[in-house]
């Protein structure tokens, strides 16, 4: 076995931690004080979203292990990191289209502040690329080389060619 092969669960274990991470930052911040934070699930459980989030970026792992023994298990990785990557997309819009990101509004003191992205889109992101690169690595660890014999893969094909006798 290859140890190529092993890149695959590597890449994933490093995205489900970027998800990990990012589940657990701040989605939007006010600036410019940066302590004004809007939504971060420090000291609370996090939403079902990212329940969600954290579960397909697992699955996405145990696609990737099992990758190392079946080509087709690396396809998990890459839709489940797609699915991170969607998500991810789908609600930085939303936030954009309720509340304007980047765009000033008034405060309780008087000041103009605005709403900014914090960390976690971005490590999702990350996390997302990680997984479909996973899925990317894992289907093509199994690919036929050019020139790569099949002496060492296919012992029952190199048994028929050996019974077949002489060509005349």
């Amino acid at each position: 076995m290859r140890r190529v092969r092993y890149i695959a669960p590597g890449l994933a274990l490093l995205g489900l931690l970027a998800v990990v991470v990012g589940v657990y930052q701040d989605l939007l911040r006010i600036m410019p004080a940066s302590a004004g934070s809007i939504e971060t699930p420090w000291g609370r459980d996090p939403t079902q979203g990212e329940y969600l989030l954290l579960l397909w970026a697992g699955i996405g792992v145990v696609g990737a292990v099992a990758a190392i023994r079946w080509r087709l298990a690396a396809v998990a990785p890459a839709v489940m990191g797609s699915i991170v990557l969607l998500g991810t997309g789908n609600t930085v819009l939303r936030y954009e289209r309720e509340i304007g990101l980047y765009t000033p509004v008034p405060t309780p003191g008087g000041d103009r502040a605005q709403h900014a992205l914090g960390a976690e889109p971005f490590l999702l992101v990350a996390g997302a690329l990680l997984l479909v690169g996973a899925g990317g690595v894992g289907w093509w660890a199994h690919a036929e080389r050019p020139g790569s014999s099949t002496e060492d893969t296919e012992p029952a094909a190199r048994m028929d060619a050996d019974e077949s006798g002489p060509e005349a």
